[in-house]
């Protein structure tokens, strides 16, 4: 065989029929943080399918129910949530969570990719409320249920004229 050095820092790893290969790890030359998902709990289960049970049923709600318990006692339930949401994964139960769910969240969230905070937006100017005697001053009423006024009338009927006349109820400038 080699000599001692050949061996060194390889591990032994056993093949069959009483054969040992040694394998020498390789380092991770890109210096990555271990890999969260190693140490998942349904990494080392026997059914991959179980995360993705069907639409519908009650056999695919009992599906879900049984991902989600083996989920909700996994140690990386959070990392495994957010990377979910923060990729908007659109199938499967990840980090103890539905479909629905991730989108609810989503949801409360807003618009955002979950965990980082968005830039602040800019400062919203507020609108002029509408004005009676326009178009917006007739849809307001129409919106509010108030009696529309003579003036909202006159200028909805002109917008509406223009609309069939010119295509748009813009007014030209």
């Amino acid at each position: 065989m080699g000599g001692a050095g050949a061996a060194r820092g390889a591990v032994a790893q056993p093949v069959g029929g009483g054969v040992v290969r040694l394998v020498r790890p390789h380092p991770d030359t890109l210096g990555r943080e271990p890999d969260w998902r190693a140490a998942g709990a349904c990494g080392s289960h026997d059914e991959p399918d179980l995360w993705y049970a069907g639409q519908n049923g009650i056999e695919a709600r009992a599906q879900t129910s049984e991902a989600q318990a083996i989920c909700f006692g996994c140690p990386v339930l959070e990392e495994c949530g957010e990377r979910a949401l923060d990729r908007r994964e659109p199938w499967g139960v990840w980090g103890g969570l539905t479909e629905g769910e991730r989108r609810s969240i989503l949801r409360q969230r807003g618009r955002g990719t979950g965990r980082k905070k968005a830039a602040a937006a800019p400062a919203k100017v507020p609108r002029e409320p509408a004005k009676c005697g326009t178009d917006a001053g007739y849809r307001k009423h129409v919106r509010e249920k108030t009696p529309k006024c003579e003036p909202c009338r006159r200028a909805h009927a002109d917008a509406d004229a223009r609309l069939r006349r010119t295509g748009t109820s813009k007014v030209a400038a």
